[in-house]
């Protein structure tokens, strides 16, 4: 019986995205340029502050200035095994909905990919912060 609750509550913590719970951030060069915070049950995410510029190859750069923006929810957050996908709403009505896939790397570590980002955008690296 011990064997078959742990079982599923092994089950369920995959399920709502356990190993995905925390902040995640993104750095160049020591400089944070993307957060998103995941939490709760079913998962639920929130950008913090994702600042993106990349050179012509699609490499992540350090961002010039940049205002600060209000944290906003992040949309249709999804978990299937070590992949999490999420939606990012546009400030504007005009401009497309970004969707992101975040795929677990090892301990602690992920890799985030734009699936229709305007411009080519590499894998950037994500580390869970503590």
């Amino acid at each position: 019986m011990r064997q078959l609750l742990l079982l599923l509550t092994c089950a369920a913590a995959g399920l709502y995205g356990q190993d995905f719970t925390g902040t995640w951030e993104a750095r160049v060069n020591g400089t944070v340029v993307c957060t998103f915070k995941f939490e709760g049950a079913p998962l639920k995410g929130t950008d913090l502050g994702c600042y993106i510029a990349v050179n012509g190859q699609g490499e992540l750069l350090v961002p010039g200035s940049r205002e600060p923006y209000p944290a906003k929810s992040l949309t249709n957050v999804q978990v299937d095994g070590k992949t999490l996908t999420f939606q990012i709403d546009p400030a504007d009505e005009d401009d497309p909905v970004i969707r992101v896939e975040m795929q677990q790397t090892g301990d602690e570590q992920a890799e985030l990919r734009f699936l229709n980002f305007p411009v080519p955008v590499k894998p950037i690296r994500f580390v869970k912060r503590p």
